[in-house]
């Protein structure tokens, strides 16, 4: 035996050490792991935007359209000779 008393749980703190749960002191904060909301970043001028995309995807629309159409009329071309 190397002499040195051995403490149990209840009498290590008395004794001048620290629990374990204690080891890292104030040098970190403490996680939390309990739920957390859900966070949804709002813009002032959220329906100004909106109106601004509304129009874009009008746009993109339009031109699909306009592509899909000039792709029907190139199939038809080729499948007529």
């Amino acid at each position: 035996m190397s002499g040195k008393p051995v403490y149990c749980k209840n009498c290590f703190n008395p004794a001048g050490g620290s629990s374990r749960d204690d080891r890292s002191g104030d040098r970190f904060q403490k996680k939390e792991f309990s739920p957390r909301s859900s966070y949804t970043p709002r813009s002032e001028n959220s329906t100004d935007n909106n109106g601004a995309i509304m129009k874009q995807l009008e746009l993109i629309n339009t031109k699909l359209e306009k592509l899909a159409r000039t792709v029907e009329s190139l199939t038809k071309k080729n499948s007529d000779e």
